[in-house]
This record gives C-alpha cells, structure tokens and sequence, in this order.
C-alpha cells in the first residue's frame, strides 16, 4: 500500500477525498490529513508518505512551499489542486516536480487518474535508484578483491583461486599443493588480505559470475556452474549474502540494462 497524505484547508473538500475514493482498490491508504502546509509539512517529517495531494492557497504555508521544504528530504510524489487556473500555479507545481495540477471543481476520476500517474512515478523513481544501486554494488564487488600482495605465501593461494574457483576448492587441496599446513595458510591469508580464504573464495567467485552474466547469455543455472557452485541453490543463498540482491533480480536487470 502508498501512503497517502492530504493537505487541504477546506475541510468538505479534504473530508470528501478521504471518505468517497475507495483508496485500498488503488493500492493506497491515507496516513493523514492537514490543514495548512505547516501542519502538513509536520506529517511529512512524521510519516514518511509515498503521495501528497495538496491545495495551492493555505494558511501559513501554500501547498508549493511545503513541497519545497521537503521534497528534497523526503522521497513522494506531489498532486497539486487548485481553484485557480493560472499560469503561475501551474509553474509552481511544474517547479517542484509534481505529476498532476487539477482544477476544482474535480472529480473521483481526476483524482484516481493523478494517483495511477504517482504510482507510475514512483516505480520508474524506485527501479532507477534500484539500478544505481546495482551499478555501485557490481563496482564494489570489483573492487573489493586484491589480486596480489606481498607475502609470496599468499600470492600463491590466490593464484590458486584464480586459476581454479570454477572447480570444487579447499583449503586442504591448497594446502596440499603448497605444502603448507591448513592452519598456518589460514593465518597468513586473514592476516595479508584481512578476509578469510573462504570469504575471499566466495567473493571472487560471485564477480566471475556477475562479469559472466554482463557479457555472455548463459542461464542463470550454467554461471552457478561455471563460477564454481555445484548446487544452484547453495550459490542462491551466498549471492544474496554477498551482494544483498536476489540473483534472479540482478542477472535479469543487468541482462535488460
């Protein structure tokens, strides 16, 4: 549900929106009701809403300067009505970004289309902030990882890593190869790279699988494969872990962006 606030002075008016729109049908439900920007602009800060719809002429503050004092703190989408059809009105909401002027008289209809406007805005707004997201994450994934560093010791193991992440790895097998003991590689590895092998392991597998998934049309299920997970669940679970995102979201977002 969209929370909803209305901040209007005429009380028929304000009373009349709140009672006669069935606002649960269009996935919304009023949070609150003001009577001038000041006390609107109070609500804002309280409940967070999602939609505001306010009148232009207030008391104390109009509905355009609560807008003002707010909309760069807190994330909605404005409907501004009015009983003046005038060009300096119009700019006003224009200015602060809103997605409908109405004129009074209005009707339901006018209101319900304004409020399908908002929630359409609201989608794009959020599935480019959700994008801008994804991209910071992708770029911290990259670069997190060290390819190298000064203990030959631990240059090896990630080479091991490198060479073999898409095969069953563990740090007996490296331990082996180096012939090292499994507790000592531990030591020096967390102590080098301040991560453990295995938080180091999984991140590096996770960009293998993000840079296959930019650059090749494998399913989902072959770049768990192919960036070392045997188990495509397993691979779920510790992709939600590292990158805070569910992988059939991300791979199907990067795929479309």
């Amino acid at each position: 549900m969209y929370k909803v606030i209305i901040v209007e002075d005429e009380e028929l008016i304000r009373k009349g929106l709140i009672f006669t729109i069935n606002w649960e049908e269009i996935g919304t439900i009023v949070v609150g009701e003001a009577e001038n920007g000041v006390k609107g602009l109070e609500l804002i800060k309280e409940l967070n809403p999602d939609i505001i719809i306010t009148d232009v002429n207030m008391p104390l503050m109009d509905g355009i300067e609560m807008i003002k004092n707010s909309i760069n703190d807190f994330s909605y989408q404005s409907i501004v009505i009015s009983g003046y059809d005038e060009f300096e009105y119009v700019k006003g909401a224009m200015s602060v970004g809103s997605v409908d002027y109405i004129l009074k008289p209005f009707s339901q209809e006018d209101i319900i289309k304004a409020i399908h406007k908002a929630i359409k805005k609201i989608k794009q707004v959020r599935l480019f902030d959700s994008s801008i997201n994804l991209g910071e994450q992708i770029q911290t994934l990259k670069l997190s990882l060290i390819s190298n560093c000064e203990d030959k010791i631990v240059n090896k193991m990630l080479k091991y890593v490198h060479e073999n992440y898409h095969k069953k790895v563990v740090l007996f097998d490296v331990s082996k190869c180096l012939n090292y003991s499994e507790t000592s590689l531990k030591r020096k590895f967390k102590s080098a790279m301040t991560i453990t092998f295995n938080n180091y392991l999984n991140t590096y597998r996770i960009k293998k699988a993000i840079e296959l998934g930019m650059n090749s049309d494998y399913s989902i299920q072959e770049i768990s494969s192919k960036s070392g997970f045997s188990n495509y669940k397993y691979f779920s679970v510790v992709f939600k872990k590292y990158t805070n995102y569910n992988a059939k979201y991300f791979f199907e977002h990067i795929k479309k962006g």
